[in-house]
C-alpha cells in the first residue's frame, strides 16, 4: 500500500479520528456510571447525619436533600451539578464538614472522579 497518496492518507486520519472519539465516549461513560455509583453511596451515608452546618447549607439534613436531588438532576443529564459536586466533595468543604472521617476515602474517590471527568469535558 502507497501511503503517498492523499485520498489514503485522509481517509486513515479520518478512521484514527472515529476511534479515538469512541474510545473517548466509553471511558468517559464508564467514569460517569462508577461515578454515579459513589454518589449513591454518598446518599446513603449523609441520610444518617443529623445538624451542623457547612457555608450556605445549615444543615446535614439539608446537606441530604440537596446532594440527593443534585444526583437526580445529574443522573438525568445535568451536567451544571457537577460543580456543585466539586464544591461539595473538595477537601474541607461540606462533606467533610458533615460527614467528617468516616467519608473520608469515599469524598476523595469522589472528588479524584469529578476531577478527571471536568478535564475531559474541556
Amino acid at each position: 500500500m502507497n501511503w503517498d497518496n492523499p485520498l489514503l492518507t485522509y481517509i486513515a486520519f479520518g478512521i484514527i479520528l472515529v476511534i479515538g472519539k469512541n474510545l473517548k465516549g466509553k471511558l468517559y461513560f464508564n467514569h460517569k456510571k462508577r461515578f454515579l455509583k459513589l454518589l449513591n453511596k454518598s446518599e446513603k451515608i449523609a441520610a444518617n447525619y443529623k445538624g451542623g452546618y457547612s457555608g450556605d447549607l445549615l444543615s446535614a439534613e439539608e446537606f441530604h436533600s440537596e446532594l440527593a436531588t443534585a444526583i437526580s438532576k445529574y443522573r438525568n443529564g445535568d451536567d451544571t451539578q457537577l460543580d456543585l459536586f466539586y464544591l461539595w466533595f473538595a477537601p474541607t468543604c461540606a462533606w467533610d464538614d458533615f460527614i467528617g472521617i468516616e467519608g473520608e476515602n469515599l469524598a476523595n474517590e469522589i472528588f479524584e472522579l469529578l476531577v478527571n471527568m471536568k478535564k475531559k469535558a474541556k
